[in-house]
């Protein structure tokens, strides 16, 4: 029996999990995920936040126990990969547990920059990437009159539209000359940027 783990649970660790199962059964497939929950997409959260996407519940593709057991795939939620040896075939969690593979997929997505500034460990500064966290910022959103979003990628631009939409005040800020100026030019961006500041007033 070969023995795949994949380390990561998005969108692309899951797909590829569930994938490998779907093209032979015999596969013993394994998911390690450092958070409680996979298979959802940080990048919905701004919806539920703008409540274009009524629950949290919308942003998951199945529950925990369709991969468990519709799936076959031992998940491993809530643990940490502190090491790989890669001559063994190994890999070490902190709990002590060691994961033996045939093949190693990995699948860890993005990691968001925290700004070299003063002050970011203090409550009111949140980084939006773990669903339990957002589920906890959520509840606390109908209390906020003012917010200021770091940085115009595709995140911050989904989040400087929702929060208007549950009256917070919002304002953005980024090094760019334009949204999204990593990744797009300034005239494709102009229309949006023109609605989030006429009619969003960010």
């Amino acid at each position: 029996m070969k023995r795949i783990v994949v380390i990561g649970g998005g969108g692309a660790g899951t797909g590829t999990a569930t994938n490998a199962i779907q093209f032979d059964r015999s596969l013993d497939v394994t998911l390690i995920t450092e958070f409680e929950d996979i298979a959802y997409s940080p990048c919905g959260i701004p919806y539920v936040f703008g409540r274009d996407i009524k629950k949290f519940d919308g942003l998951f593709l199945q529950p925990l126990e369709f991969y468990r057991e519709e799936m076959g795939i031992n998940l491993k939620t809530e643990t940490v990969v502190e090491g790989i040896d890669i001559e063994k075939g190994a890999v070490y969690t902190t709990d002590g547990e060691e994961y033996p593979f045939d093949k190693l997929i990995l699948c860890t997505g993005w990691e968001y920059e925290v700004p070299n500034l003063d002050n970011v460990d203090l409550d009111g500064v949140i980084f939006i990437k773990n669903i339990r966290r957002a589920m906890e910022i959520d509840d606390r959103l109908d209390n906020v009159k003012k917010a200021v979003v770091w940085q115009a990628k595709p995140l911050g631009v989904e989040l400087i539209e929702a929060l208007p939409k549950r009256d917070i005040e919002t304002h953005l800020v980024d090094s760019g000359s334009w949204l999204m100026s990593e990744f797009a030019d300034a005239d494709m961006m102009e229309p949006l940027q023109s609605h989030l500041v006429d009619d969003l007033g960010v």
